[in-house]
């Protein structure tokens, strides 16, 4: 493989799958050295360095590229499922392996590590599943469906392998797919080797097929943080991007994308529910921020298969974590810190809005609690800016809140199932809005309404709309079903 020579010491824009690496400011005292290669893990992989020149040049450059394809050679030769020769190949065929490489057995342990931090919403088990479905392709007939999810349920009751003297052996029905995290794994390991490796070097991104992860020895340093910008369209909508800014931490995205089953005149996506075996129909395009491409791939991985409002909890829950997850219909939904103070998207550091809301302790017979929607429009119009919260998950209580209905839920590309939560307890509760609308661009808050509505079966329903004045804290009193309200500017 002939390697290519360093670039003009300039990072040029270049996209690959969903995110994309932006140019990047460099002090005086480092030039930046890149490489683009085809056909690496079956994609693109982008390598940019950031190093000293007195220190580290073309032929430093040529010698960490070679090192990159040999450790990315040996990783293929263990952990690839499109090689019949791997040790995951032989270990599928085999059922047991005698020596398993330390790469396999922590790829393992991962899967382990996200198949119960995500209540298997995450699973490397899903190998026999696949299977059924390209044979479905052959064939071109459905898997019958109740046997598909018994196969699935059966899976998530078994362990994903256990110990056989010392290797290791998958239990009866396990065939192992890693895709979830294997590229990530695949990263993280190149990338810690050349940190290890290569004391030269000052900063560092590796990206394969759109997943990255960016590194600075010293983030106080001169050197300005990786910037990466992630479209919010699959069609670059309204070319919006959001752009973060990363020193030591990995982005990830997973999504429906354009790959799937073709059967007859219906594609099924290629993201299964664990659970049930079954392609998901309105699948999340998600992106995710964590300290590795590891962790990274596989949260985006759980999220693609999951309700948009129950992903974006799970997310608030996990460290060091943040996500923008884009849903079927449009609607975007951002964790706690995805725009954060070293956000570089050229719009201005976003104004942040918190409203304190009480749901209340109603003492009547058969209490249910209350339905509640909470969402912004643009003043003197029902024109919805963001949808900040829905609580309550049935489509047809959720038409009791007669404004929010007529304004988001009848809406043809709403799906309200893929965001809404649970209803909550009485007690009192805080949201918060960065600024933004829907599709993530900033807006004036001094032009939006927000509306607040609750209703409850077999009890009230009220309704505020309350004009919002930037950097004005203001309380409202209970109001029915609504308990007190408080907004606060930070």
């Amino acid at each position: 493989m002939k390697l290519p020579i360093r670039g003009s010491g300039v990072a040029c824009r270049r996209f690959a799958g969903l995110l994309s690496l932006l140019a990047v400011a460099l002090p005086a005292s480092a030039d930046l050295w890149q490489a683009d290669l085809e056909g690496v893990l079956g994609t693109s992989l982008n390598l940019k360095i950031e190093a000293d020149p007195a220190r580290f040049d073309d032929a430093s450059f040529e010698r960490v590229q070679a090192r990159v394809i040999a450790r990315i050679e040996a990783l293929e030769a263990a952990l690839s499922s499109y090689r019949d020769d791997s040790e995951l190949s032989r270990l599928n065929r085999e059922r047991s392996l005698p020596d398993p490489s330390d790469d396999l057995r922590a790829v393992l342990q991962h899967c382990d590590e996200w198949a119960r931090n995500s209540q298997n919403r995450f699973s490397c088990k899903l190998g026999s599943l696949r299977a059924t479905w390209r044979a479905a392709v052959v064939s071109q007939e459905l898997p019958e469906r109740t046997a598909l999810r018994r196969s699935a349920r059966s899976l998530l009751r078994a362990p994903l392998w256990q110990p056989a003297g010392d290797g290791i052996a998958l239990t009866d029905n396990v065939s192992l797919d890693i895709n979830g995290l294997g590229k990530g794994y695949v990263i993280d390991q190149v990338v810690e080797a050349l940190i290890a490796s290569e004391p030269v070097i000052d900063a560092l991104a590796l990206e394969i097929g759109g997943d990255g992860r960016y590194w600075q020895r010293n983030p106080d340093a001169a050197l300005a943080p990786w910037p990466v910008a992630v479209q919010t369209g699959t069609n670059g909508a309204n070319g919006a991007t959001a752009r973060i800014a990363v020193a030591n931490a990995a982005v990830a995205g997973s999504g429906p994308g354009e790959r799937g089953y073709q059967i007859g005149r219906r594609t099924f996506s290629a993201i299964l529910a664990p659970r049930d075996g079954w392609p998901i129909t309105k699948g999340n395009s998600a992106y995710i921020r964590a300290p590795t491409a590891t962790h990274a791939d596989a949260i985006a991985t759980a999220v693609a298969a999951m309700p948009g409002g129950e992903a974006i909890d799970w997310i608030n829950e996990l460290v060091d974590v943040e996500a923008l997850i884009l849903l079927p219909g449009g609607l975007q939904l951002r964790s706690d810190g995805w725009l954060s103070a070293d956000d570089r998207s050229g719009a201005g550091a976003a104004t942040l809005m918190t409203l304190d809301y009480v749901i209340p302790d109603i003492n009547v017979p058969r209490y249910r609690k209350p339905y509640l929607a909470v969402w912004l429009t643009q003043a003197g119009s029902r024109t919805v800016v963001r949808n900040l919260l829905m609580l309550g998950e049935d489509q047809r209580w959720a038409r009791e809140m007669s404004r929010w209905w007529r304004t988001i839920g009848r809406r043809p590309d709403n799906d309200m199932s893929s965001y809404a939560r649970p209803t909550r307890r009485a007690g009192t509760y805080a949201l918060t809005w960065d600024g933004r609308d829907n599709a993530g661009q900033p807006v004036d808050p001094a032009t939006v309404v927000l509306n607040i509505e609750a209703a409850r079966e077999d009890g009230g329903h009220d309704f505020l709309a309350v004009p919002l004045e930037p950097g004005v804290p203001r309380n409202l009193e209970r109001k029915g079903e609504l308990g007190a309200l408080a907004l606060r500017w930070p």
